[in-house]
């Protein structure tokens, strides 16, 4: 008698109701929609055409070289960065190989690599391909 009486109840809730027939509606749908397409795509007088994509893959960006000052900041973690002489601020996906305190001027051949989401928040992304000390000008006396 008690399952009777919450059966009832449960039903009596216009919400509840709704969402069984929206359920209901969706599973039935889902079960015959395939069956019905294929059959009339089938029957249809006129081609589907398909848009051709391709598939190949961009070729690798090319390494180039830069200068700039070797720098290691200490946000987010730490990362490794190159600030170009012309400005632009480069971060290093991986440390540079070898000792290194930041602050050097270096000369460095990298590659850039795709822009994407990051906890850094600092430059562009670049793999580092070779770095080495750049000599510190002569001075003018």
């Amino acid at each position: 008698m008690t399952s009777q009486v919450l059966m009832s109840r449960w039903f009596q809730s216009p919400w509840r109701t709704k969402s069984v027939i929206v359920a209901l509606s969706v599973v039935f749908l889902a079960g015959f929609c395939p069956g019905c397409c294929s059959t009339q795509c089938a029957r249809s007088e006129s081609p589907t055409t398909v848009a051709s994509v391709d598939t190949k893959a961009p070729p690798p960006p090319e390494a180039e070289s830069v200068s700039g000052k070797l720098m290691h900041l200490e946000l987010e973690g730490g990362f490794w960065g190159l600030v170009t002489t012309a400005g632009e601020k480069l971060r290093l996906t991986k440390p540079p190989a070898g000792e290194w305190s930041g602050g050097e001027a270096v000369n460095a051949r990298i590659r850039r690599l795709e822009d994407g989401p990051s906890i850094f928040q600092w430059g562009r992304p670049v793999e580092l391909l070779s770095i080495e000390r750049r000599a510190p000008p002569p001075r003018s006396e």
